[in-house]
């Protein structure tokens, strides 16, 4: 995904700048934490997260239907990518 790649790049060149800083998890202070974003076209809006916690999160943007991770751009409007369909064997 060419959008969430740019802004993980973003974000690695911030860190390495000094223009950004992790602080520890939102949720629990943990201080290994990974970025997550909520809006791609907002790419140095990170919210620092565990890996439990970031889990967690995308579990609940996708059960709302809103996981950026899953979502793409389309003239303005965030459109759901097609789920793929799987064969019961």
């Amino acid at each position: 995904m060419p959008v969430q790649a740019a802004a993980h790049g973003l974000v690695s060149r911030a860190l390495k700048n000094g223009v950004i800083a992790k602080t520890g998890c939102a949720v629990c202070g943990n201080p290994k934490v990974e970025g997550h974003h909520d809006d791609y076209s907002k790419p140095l809006e990170v919210i620092w997260l565990c890996r439990p916690h970031h889990k967690e999160r995308h579990v609940r943007l996708a059960r709302e239907g809103r996981d950026p991770a899953k979502l793409i751009r389309y003239q303005g409007k965030r459109v759901p990518k097609p789920r793929s369909k799987r064969r019961n064997k």
